[in-house]
């Protein structure tokens, strides 16, 4: 079956690899162009395009897939499916119309249950405890399409955003083959989602990581999983920005303010303790200065004189 592949993120890699390993024909590898990265600014290509020249696969990468001129090149291609993964941009209705076999989806959320651009990042941050990989049939609405088939993974405590993107992009390899060969034997199920379950992923912001200590340790938690380690969340200490990038839930004071530290740890398993809106707090464990490396919380608190009364956030 020939496939045109189109991907640019490194959740979209193993579902690359996974169908370039089976012996499906991949007529082409569509990915966004290189982009300025670093303070260097130097162009850096996408993880997707990067293993796609590892495997000698052509490569396109159109700055608009709406332009007439690219699509008369699909057309030439001639794929019988289309698969799309973490490719960043919306497909127009003359794209979809392109494979006899329709184009197909692999999304990180067991749909109708967080649509949208950052379904990983928003299943941690809303504290779910499972999530899963949707494969659907693309249409002209954003994660609307029928579904093809889900499989469920359970959400571990110490996942994050970084750790649950691997695990589900290489179960989103797994189901992309059992979805092509149903589609090959003209079995693949068309399953219509229920839009009065759907709910919404947008894309994270930079400012979406920023800590509210008003909120309760557990929300606050989640926040961290689900932006660590992109876009990272972060609070103000003494005027200073500081990633957080690990914590728990510790033993609070009711009386003391949102944001204050409470207890500063002598050892490096320790952290530094911090009430939040509730009675609980949360146990600082890892953090990232500004301009600095990673560190364990006690070693911040240790070299920038970090003392019990302290207010985070200002």
């Amino acid at each position: 079956m020939r496939i045109l592949f189109m991907g640019t993120a490194e959740f979209a890699v193993p579902t690359l690899e996974a169908i370039i390993k089976s012996g499906y024909q991949v007529v082409s590898v569509v990915t966004q162009p290189d982009r300025p990265f670093g303070r260097g600014l130097k162009l850096r290509s996408s993880p997707v395009k990067e293993k796609a020249l590892q495997y000698q696969l052509p490569v396109l990468t159109p700055e608009s897939v709406k332009d007439q001129n690219i699509l008369n090149q699909f057309i030439q291609l001639a794929p019988e499916v289309i698969v799309v993964v973490a490719y960043g941009k919306i497909l127009p209705p003359t794209l979809l119309e392109i494979p006899k076999f329709g184009c197909i989806n692999v999304h990180g959320s067991l749909l109708p249950k967080y649509r949208g651009a950052a379904p990983i990042q928003w299943t941690l941050i809303c504290g779910e405890t499972e999530t899963g990989i949707t494969t659907m049939y693309i249409n002209d609405k954003m994660d609307e399409g029928d579904i093809i088939f889900q499989e469920k993974i359970s959400i571990l405590p110490e996942d994050n955003y970084g750790t649950l993107s691997i695990r589900l992009a290489q179960l989103g390899g797994q189901l992309i083959l059992k979805t092509l060969y149903a589609i090959e034997q003209i079995s693949a199920p068309r399953i219509p989602q229920n839009h009065q379950e759907a709910t919404y992923a947008p894309k994270i912001k930079n400012t979406d990581g920023q800590v509210d200590w008003n909120q309760p340790a557990i929300e606050i938690i989640n926040l961290i999983r689900g932006v660590t380690p992109v876009p990272g969340a972060f609070t103000l200490i003494n005027g200073k920005r500081v990633r957080i990038l690990a914590a728990k839930a510790g033993q609070g004071n009711s009386g003391v303010a949102s944001g204050q530290v409470l207890v500063v740890g002598k050892h490096d398993e320790a952290g530094f303790l911090v009430q939040s809106g509730k009675e609980t707090a949360v146990q600082i464990m890892q953090v990232q200065p500004e301009s600095g490396k990673i560190i364990t919380a006690a070693q911040f608190a240790r070299g920038y004189k970090l003392t019990e009364g302290i207010q985070l956030g200002i």
